[in-house]
């Protein structure tokens, strides 16, 4: 718990002037509470009986209104501070946790949920804000607090102050014991929200499957029941961290009638004044109140504590192998791809891809079918290392991509596939996202290339228009805007994986042409499910099992008869 908190004050550095404003102001609030006691058993004193010193009284009645003015002041000084501190922290933790996300594997994001990471990233922060906008406040005035009254009830009355100090271990005690009960079910809880997160994620993705399959009424029973998980959850912990509050206080009016009891004995012995006794006992209201409020706030703390981990967590999860130390100076790719005795597998007692090996030549057109599970999208993940080989080497050019700087790697290649994702922000900028210093006229001869020019001019606001789910393009005009993000960047190798599969056939075909322009002078790896969309491929690769079957141009795989022709004919039938 200490390394948490520890390291949760290092995410605080973007704001230390407000950290240093809120320990100053807590304590100089608590001085002024803790000033207050004195001159009220002074006033009280000051009353005595058919005697009352009024310019005396009206003195110790003007330090009181200063010092409960000036308390105000530093209370509020204090929550402003505390916010500060609260939403930058989070901020922080979400740039950080955003960030994790670029240097994770991804096959670690391929088996997690993406409902959970957004959970971690956003709700988890949050909840840390909210513990430290409750919690720190608190620590602070409580800890300054706890002294200061301590050091005055002993300058008044020493016996008073060691009967609070007897007494305090089992106000600790207590909330100690509870707190550590319920941590685990805060835990839970978190847990059972980001599964819960995860679950409304995919399923507000998948909603057109959902409702073609007519399957609210299964879909709800889902939802009820990881909602009825969560409510349990969070009923059960919130079950457990109400008792502290009612414990410690309970616990607190024992220390106040004890203080009470041994004042009044005192007083009447003759060892301290009336006046005195009120002292004390508004200082034991002043000791015990950071406990109490505390205790009043453990289910944000507890959240805050719970949810702190699982950012952690998430931060501490392995990256990406580092890259290799010293790569070599590669400025340019001409677009050799050279599949060496490749092995792979994603569970290492399920071999996938077996002694693959493939020399691909600049500018060669390659398609790859197969049936599903047949390894066709992974020879593309292993090509652009987004997955580590088991064994074997590829090459492009002759340089093996495991020497080569993976931000290197990338360059060289653009992806289209068969989901068209298309982000919030202007026609422009989605076309210009991965050369964000393209010249608006680099972005024209893009749309232009891509067939999708005409379509961006009738836009409201042409290559301005903001995207959006509202503006009703169509499968084929997101597609053709991929195909122009992907010419602006001129990379040398080209992936289509099914990017035709989700459009209908007139679009099939202006996006065909776009797609033969675009493949002009680059070596292409082409996934597809319609064979008739890969007649002119120089070379196809039949998949079965993660290895080739059958590869050759279109004409010599239908002479042999084979996998190919089968899969042909299949289709041609049907259509």
């Amino acid at each position: 718990m200490r390394r948490n908190l520890m390291r949760l004050m290092g995410f605080t550095k973007n704001a230390k002037l407000s950290l240093i404003v809120l320990v100053f102001s807590g304590i100089a609030g608590s001085v002024c509470s803790l000033l207050a006691p004195v001159f009220i058993g002074k006033a009280i004193d000051s009353l005595a009986l058919y005697n009352v010193d009024f310019p005396r009284l009206y003195h110790f009645l003007k330090i009181l209104a200063a010092l409960y003015i000036s308390s105000a002041f530093f209370e509020w000084l204090l929550m402003q501070s505390a916010n500060n501190v609260g939403y930058r922290t989070a901020e922080a933790l979400r740039q950080a946790g955003y960030e994790k996300l670029h240097m994770l594997p991804i096959s670690d994001i391929d088996r997690s949920s993406r409902g959970d990471f957004t959970s971690r990233i956003i709700i988890d922060t949050q909840n840390v804000s909210q513990g430290l906008i409750q919690g720190l406040p608190k620590m602070v005035q409580g800890v300054s607090a706890i002294i200061g009254t301590m050091i005055s009830m002993a300058i008044i009355s020493l016996p008073v102050a060691l009967t609070v100090a007897l007494l305090t271990p089992l106000s600790v005690l207590v909330a100690r014991k509870i707190t550590l009960s319920s941590h685990e079910h805060y835990v839970m809880q978190a847990e059972a929200q980001g599964e819960f997160s995860g679950f409304i994620t995919e399923r507000i993705s998948n909603r057109d499957i959902i409702s073609a399959f007519y399957a609210h009424e299964g879909n709800i029973k889902s939802f009820d029941k990881y909602n009825e998980t969560l409510t349990s959850k969070t009923y059960t912990a919130q079950l457990y961290g109400a008792l502290v509050n009612p414990s410690t206080r309970f616990v607190n009016h024992i220390v106040y009638v004890s203080v009470g009891l041994v004042g009044s004995l005192l007083s009447l012995a003759g060892l301290i004044s009336i006046g005195q006794v009120s002292s004390l006992l508004f200082y034991t209201n002043q000791y015990t109140k950071p406990f109490n409020e505390i205790s009043g706030v453990i289910h944000q703390l507890q959240s805050a504590y719970a949810a702190v981990g699982r950012v952690f967590a998430l931060l501490d999860r392995e990256n990406e192998k580092a890259d290799y130390e010293n790569p070599p100076e590669y400025i340019s790719a001409i677009g050799n791809v050279d599949f060496q005795d490749v092995q792979f597998s994603y569970e290492k007692s399920k071999p996938l891809i077996r002694d693959f090996s493939l020399c691909v030549k600049p500018g060669e057109k390659i398609a790859i079918v197969g049936e599903t599970g047949a390894g066709k999208t992974t020879i593309v993940n292993l090509l652009m290392r987004f997955y580590d080989i088991d064994s074997g080497d590829i090459k492009i050019d002759g340089n093996s991509i495991y020497r080569i700087k993976r931000s290197q790697l990338r360059e060289m290649f653009a992806m289209v596939l068969q989901d068209s994702w298309l982000f919030t922000g202007s026609v422009r900028e989605n076309i210009a996202f991965g050369k964000p210093d393209a010249t608006m006229e680099e972005i024209i001869s893009a749309a232009k290339r891509a067939h999708a020019h005409g379509f961006i001019s009738r836009l409201p606001n042409g290559y301005d228009t903001q995207i959006s789910e509202e503006m009703g393009l169509s499968a084929g005009e997101m597609q053709l805007l991929c195909i122009a993000r992907v010419l602006i960047n001129n990379p040398p190798i080209l992936i289509l994986d099914e990017a035709t599969s989700s459009v209908d056939t007139r679009t099939e075909m202006l996006v065909n042409r776009a797609f033969d322009d675009m493949m002009k002078g680059r070596t292409s790896f082409v996934i597809a499910h319609r064979l008739s969309t890969i007649r002119s491929a120089d070379r196809i690769l039949v998949m079965q099992d993660g290895a080739i079957a059958e590869q050759g141009n279109h004409d010599s795989l239908i002479k042999q008869k084979g996998i190919y022709f089968d899969m042909y004919n299949s289709q041609f039938l049907q259509e």
